[in-house]
Formats: structure tokens, sequence, C-alpha cells
């Protein structure tokens, strides 16, 4: 679960440039949010303002945090999946068009590179809250997103990035494959020791290597995604919360009531009571919010 605030633009398009923005917004995400393994359809960068997360591509495992960039190319798997003790608060610009890759080439992320970082990262922030101030569907405004889209690569030719390249972590088969079961499979009644008969693994093994890969154990992890999915429902249904906690693996709702408040900060009823239809009036406030929650080291980086 995590919360957005967010543009999409429409699809009607008023000039042919080859370069289109497609959408953008800032989220912070709770523990253990996870996207994917998805396809997108655009370029989309993500921008890290706070907290930690891995990035997944290629075979490839990024561990990322404040100032990083990470670049979702259309067509590519990937995953990304906030840090259980530190989840983290990202902002993103999608673009689509033929002269995107020509354009990529002349940036650090030519060669297919996936991350980079950046001393300067509160620039491409600026940027990105602008085209959150453009909100009606007319002519002038998809220039101005466009314009908006050009200066974001400008400064990416002209930025002094530094190398990621020892972000990359070293892909260990048994606790990556024992999220991806967590995942899976979290509505069950599930216990240590049946994860490590279906990895067929020890169990004091499994529980070491899995801690020392995610910083935490398999059981809160596991109790984390329970509640990120009991958000979500929260959230998207009017399902009671007695049936969303038995949906999400939770055998008792007193017991699912205490770990969704431990977590959040706010009981189940409280939760959903506060989630609301971001519209124009209140979407500058939400933005506002976001930010001023990041706990950013030094000046703020960003105009709000």
């Amino acid at each position: 679960m995590e919360k957005s605030i967010f543009y999409i633009a429409p699809e009607t398009q008023y000039f042919n440039i080859g370069i289109q923005y497609r959408f953008s917004g800032f989220s912070q995400t709770m523990s253990l949010h996870n996207y994917g393994p998805t396809v997108r359809t655009h370029y989309i960068f993500h921008i890290i303002l706070d907290g930690k997360g891995t990035f997944s591509v290629d075979d490839q495992q990024f561990h990322l945090s404040k100032g990083d960039i990470f670049l979702v190319r259309p067509d590519m798997i990937h995953r990304y999946i906030s840090d259980a003790n530190a989840p983290w608060s990202y902002c993103w610009l999608a673009i689509k068009g033929p002269v995107v890759s020509d354009f990529l080439e002349k940036t650090p992320f030519a060669n297919n590179v996936h991350v980079i970082q950046s001393h300067h990262f509160s620039t491409y922030i600026d940027i990105i809250q602008n085209t959150l101030q453009i909100r009606d569907a007319n002519p002038s405004s998809e220039l101005k997103l466009t314009s908006l889209c050009l200066d974001f690569f400008n400064k990416l030719m002209t930025d002094d990035f530094i190398s990621s390249k020892e972000k990359v972590l070293t892909y260990q088969k048994l606790p990556v494959n024992t999220m991806t079961y967590l995942l899976n499979n979290y509505t069950d009644d599930i216990k240590v020791s049946d994860i490590s008969d279906h990895m067929f693994v020890n169990r004091s093994h499994l529980s070491r290597v899995f801690k020392s890969y995610y910083n935490t154990t398999i059981q809160n992890a596991l109790q984390q995604i329970r509640i990120n999915a009991a958000a979500n429902l929260l959230y998207t249904t009017h399902q009671s919360i007695l049936d969303i906690s038995i949906t999400v693996g939770f055998n008792s709702q007193i017991v699912f009531n205490r770990a969704f408040k431990k977590l959040t900060g706010l009981n189940p009823s409280q939760f959903r009571n506060q989630q609301h239809q971001v519209n124009h009036e209140t979407a500058d406030q939400e933005l506002t919010d976001i930010l001023q929650n990041l706990s950013v080291l030094g000046e703020t980086p960003f105009s709000t």
C-alpha cells in the first residue's frame, strides 16, 4: 500500500512532437510495499526521496536509497519493493515517444544502464512537482508538459552523476525465492517450517540467510505483507474489516487490528475513514503533507 498523489494525462494528443508526457506523481509506501513483476509500456523515471528499497530488472537487483534514480523501460520485466524497516518514498515521471530512446543515449542511462545517482536530485523533483500543477486538457497544457519533459532530459544530459554500480546486490536465490513465496502465499496459514520444507533447507539456515539479506525476519515480513494487502483492500473495497482480516491471512480480527495499528499508527476503521479521492482542491495539501513527512537529511530540497 502506498499513499500517492498523481496526474495522468488524457490520451488525446494535440501535437506529434515525438515525446509525450503520460503521468507523474509522489508516493509514500508502507514497509515491503511491492510492485510487480510486471512490464510497462512507457519509460518511467523514479527518484528516491527518502528511505530504501530494492529494484529488480534483467536478473539484477539494486539496493537503492535517497538520491538514486532508476529507470523502468518499456516491455522489460521488473519489480520493486520497499525496505522492511525504512520504506522508501519516491516520485516518478512517465514519458513515451519515438525520440525518447535517442535522448536516453545522450544521458547516463545510455547502454541500458538502469540506475544512477545524483547530488542534484532536487532539480528533478521540482520538475515533477511542476507537472502536477498542470491539470487542464488543452493544447497549451500539453505543450507545457512536453516542455517539462524536455527540461527533465536536459538536466539528465548535463548533471554530474555518481556511478551506482556498487548498489548492485549479489543475487541470492534462497532469500529472494523465500520473499516470492511469501508474496504469493501470504493468505495461507504459513509457518517458517512450511517454507523451509518447500525449499528443502534447514529452518535455522533459511531464517538466518533471509534476515541477513532483507534485514528483517520471515515472520515480520509476512505480517508486513499482510498489512500492506489489507490496507489496499480497505482503500479500494467495501469489504468488512473482519472479511479483510481473514482474506489476508489473519485468524483473529483482534490480532489483525493490533498488528495493523502497530504498523500504520491507525486502527483499520480510522485508516479507511481518512482515505478519500484526491481532487484538485485537496491535491496540493496532500502533496505538501507527503513532502513534509519525509525524514530528509539536511536542507529540504522541496518547494511546496
